[in-house]
Order: structure tokens, then sequence, then C-alpha cells
């Protein structure tokens, strides 16, 4: 019931594969006002998730696509919340949490992914220089954890926070981005 949450909620998905939502192994229901459904590909669902069911990806390929709508185009400030159980670095050793761009460096938006050592990176492109930033500290494989990524949406990559469990995370790589912000808005969410 979307009337819980306030018009700035844009995504919240349960991922428990609920029938009475209208859920199936290929379709995921958004419970924002929005409607953003997703679309499940090579991914299978779980019973075993940390509240209810949840979706394993197989690590070489699969996601869910909520495509593009106008609400994800450019949207900042941002707050991102996900629990992970993360098994494996994933496709291409950069397993995705959320993306908006067309390839994994990004080109054309931004990235949340685990790209080394269960290391959590948020990533936004920019014309001159890409924000980035990068927890020192890493997720624990195979252990459900929450993790939290909030940004104001400025080039000065102190005003993003990364948390796992609730406490903020040290932090390996930092940049600030320089140059204008590359628009998102012809890609599609993927989660």
């Amino acid at each position: 019931n979307y009337s819980l949450y306030d018009n700035s909620l844009v995504l919240m998905m349960n991922l428990d594969n609920r029938s009475s939502l209208g859920e199936n192994d290929t379709h995921t229901k958004d419970l924002s006002r929005y409607g953003n459904n997703g679309t499940v590909s090579v991914t299978k669902s779980v019973p075993n998730g940390k509240y209810g069911g949840a979706f394993e990806f197989n690590n070489v390929s699969g996601d869910i696509n909520v495509n593009s709508a106008s609400v994800f185009d450019n949207i900042w400030p941002v707050t991102f919340s996900a629990w992970i159980y993360p098994k494996s670095l994933g496709e291409g050793n950069r397993g995705r949490i959320f993306d908006k761009a067309d390839t994994s460096n990004p080109n054309n938006g931004w990235m949340i992914l685990l790209p080394t050592n269960f290391k959590i990176e948020f990533n936004v492109d920019y014309f001159t220089n890409n924000f980035i930033k990068r927890t020192s500290t890493t997720v624990n494989p195979t252990t459900w954890q929450h993790v939290v990524i909030t940004w104001d949406g400025s080039t000065d990559v102190n005003n993003a926070h990364i948390y796992f469990n609730g406490a903020e995370q040290t932090y390996d790589t930092t940049s600030n981005a320089a140059g204008a912000r590359q628009t998102d808005a012809a890609e599609d969410l993927r989660i």
C-alpha cells in the first residue's frame, strides 16, 4: 500500500515472489505509488531470504530490469537500500547491486556494485572525472547484510555515505566528480 510512503519513494520491491501481489518468477511488483514493476531475467526465486523470499542471481548474467521510467532519470538526492547475500563477485567480478548505465564502467549513468574483494562502490559518470566512493571494509560473503547508500547529488564525494548494517564504513577510494554529469535518461534501471 503506497499510502504508507511519501512521493519521494520511487521504487520499493520486496522481491518475495508473492503471487498475491501479482509477482512470479518473471515479474516483480513495485509497491511505491509509481508502479515501476520489474522483469526478471536469468535469476531464480528462492524461499529463504532475509525476510521471506529472495532472488538469486547466477553470477554470470541476469537481472531484474525496471526499465527507464522518467521518475528514475537523473534523480538526486537519493538513498538506495538493499539486503544482499553475496556468494561471489558476480558477472565479470563486478557484481551489480543497482545500476542505471549502459556498461560496467559506468557510461551514461551510475552503478552500485561489488568491484573487488566484496567492497561496495558507488560510481556516477561525469564528463571529466567520475564520482567514485568505495569502502575499505568488505561485506561478508554468504551472510545477509543491509547496505544503504545516500548521496546529496553534489560533486563532493564527502556528501555520499555507505552503510553496512547501520554503520557508516571507511573508504579506500574516493574521487570528486568534475565536469557535467552524464545523463542516464536512456538507460534502464537494473537490480
